[in-house]
């Protein structure tokens, strides 16, 4: 595939700026069909509710706080 990296120039600008890099990437993996993506829904919504399970009860609550102490 012939295809360059789709990003913005004052994007590769800025990235260039600041010393970043652009890493070349296929814009699909065509090792990995569309539908194997759905499998996955499942792994990510079980992490996504065991690390706000793990949060203790006043996490957001003294997030809140700390906030407009600021």
């Amino acid at each position: 595939d012939s295809a360059g990296p789709r990003i913005a120039q004052n994007v590769q600008q800025k990235l260039h700026e600041f010393g970043g890099k652009i890493w070349s990437h296929p814009i699909y993996s065509s090792d990995i069909a569309l539908s194997y993506y759905h499998p996955f829904r499942a792994s990510v919504r079980n992490n996504i509710e065991t690390y706000f399970n793990e949060r203790p009860r006043n996490f957001y609550s003294d997030g809140v706080i700390a906030l407009l102490k600021r």
